[in-house]
């Protein structure tokens, strides 16, 4: 649960390539994000995509 505005980043790297992405966020009252922790993206229509919800 998300309770501190701010500014967030997350970077992500394989070997040498290397990409990060921020974005500022604001907090009005309380609120839950369910961010999935896994996917398996093996065609079989059960978790192949990773979404927020």
């Amino acid at each position: 649960m998300l309770l501190q505005a701010g500014r967030y980043c997350v970077t992500v790297s394989n070997g040498d390539c290397r990409s990060e992405a921020c974005t500022e966020i604001s907090v009005a009252g309380k609120c839950q994000v369910n961010m999935p922790n896994a996917f398996s993206p093996n065609g079989d229509r059960i978790n192949d995509t990773f979404l927020w919800r």
